[in-house]
């Protein structure tokens, strides 16, 4: 029998009458172990898993997916940019939480392109007119 069989058959024979004593040598578990099991399900209604406590994401699952879609579209763009699209959105998370949510995706380097300056323009003429 798993786990989750026996703690329905254990409340459904809580549920029938019968008492922890009882219930303890039906099943071969300590008394303490039936109390807490029956204790939560009148607490929460159910002696499923509940989720944790820790903490929540700051970016929702749908929020990311629309981050990673934009930046796999327009791979300049930066994460400032992604950013502004998160507030539009209602979403506040700061751009390092942004880069970290990337790269877990695999997405690297969501910097700003070299801007070419005057020299660097001068010199990109000169070499393709030699050519």
């Amino acid at each position: 029998m798993g786990r989750d069989k026996d703690i329905e058959e254990i409340i459904s024979s809580h549920l029938k009458g019968l008492g922890y004593k009882k219930i303890s040598k039906i099943f071969n578990i300590l008394r303490d172990t039936i109390g807490s099991i029956i204790s939560k399900f009148k607490t929460y209604g159910t002696a499923a898993n509940l989720p944790g406590r820790g903490r929540k994401p700051t970016i929702s699952s749908r929020a990311l997916s629309n981050l990673v879609r934009t930046a796999k579209k327009t791979p300049r763009v930066t994460t400032r940019q992604l950013q502004d699209d998160l507030m539009k959105a209602g979403t506040s998370a700061s751009v390092a939480t942004i880069r970290r949510a990337l790269n877990k995706e695999g997405l690297h380097g969501r910097t700003q392109g070299r801007s070419w300056g005057p020299r660097c323009r001068l010199y990109l003429w000169a070499l393709f007119e030699i050519v």
